[in-house]
């Protein structure tokens, strides 16, 4: 597929660990070269910029990913979160003119120009995140036309970018409770009715009278039965 001497090497990989995806019995891969080539003549330069340039070996089973562009170059996993925020508005806008470009091409009475809009609707799918770099703060996709294996061409090409974005929750810490203060113990009486003081009886108080004064005098109970006994 041509030299690309001077390019930046953005990525490498074996074609048997991905999925070709295509439109109109075509795969995008097979057409890369010439779908960059189309839209460069629609002077769509912003969309071919985002495309890197594929580079197959001699075997044919491995492909080197070239960037367009020149200039520094980082992942966009290694990238700060405000050059992929950046990036992806980038990404939407492009898209956005890559449907309405699809949608006018596949409508147009030509095959040719139909087949273009075909491959151009799949063209922007990519394996994942781990497969687009910032060149110069302005995405490239490597590996375009490819889905990994045993995976369906996304609804939505931008989901994984926007996944990686969204950040993770932070870990819930949970306090140990405090300990619930101990209550106070509360003072019950067997007989709370009773008096705390019992009243002194007055048999109690004699008895305890008479333990008291061993002298007392005789009673007077005691003394009328010894005086009846002295008059009889």
């Amino acid at each position: 597929m041509g030299s690309n001497r001077g390019k930046t090497l953005l990525r490498s990989g074996n074609l048997d660990d991905f999925q070709a995806v295509g439109g109109g019995g075509q795969a995008v891969f097979e057409s890369a070269l010439q779908i960059r080539e189309a839209l460069r003549l629609r002077k769509q330069q912003a969309i071919v910029d985002c495309l890197a340039i594929p580079q197959v070996n001699d075997s044919g089973d491995r492909v080197d990913w070239y960037s367009p562009v020149e200039g520094s170059v980082i992942s966009w996993k290694a990238a700060d979160e405000d050059d992929r925020y950046r990036a992806l508005r980038y990404l939407e806008n492009t898209l956005a003119s890559v449907e309405s470009l699809s949608k006018k091409c596949l409508q147009s009475p030509k095959t040719a120009q139909q087949l273009f809009g075909s491959l151009l609707s799949k063209a922007f799918q990519f394996p994942g995140e781990n497969f687009l770099f910032l060149v110069d703060g302005k995405p490239v996709i490597s590996f375009w036309g490819f889905v990994n294996l045993n995976e369906n061409a996304r609804d939505d090409v931008l989901d994984c970018l926007r996944e990686s974005l969204i950040p993770e929750p932070a870990p819930v810490v949970i306090d140990d409770p405090e300990p619930e203060p101990e209550p106070e113990p509360v003072m019950t009486f067997e007989h709370a009715d009773e008096p705390l003081i019992a009243p002194v009886h007055g048999s109690a108080y004699y008895r305890r009278r008479s333990c008291m004064s061993p002298n007392r005098p005789p009673s007077l109970r005691n003394q009328s039965r010894n005086l009846f006994r002295r008059t009889s």
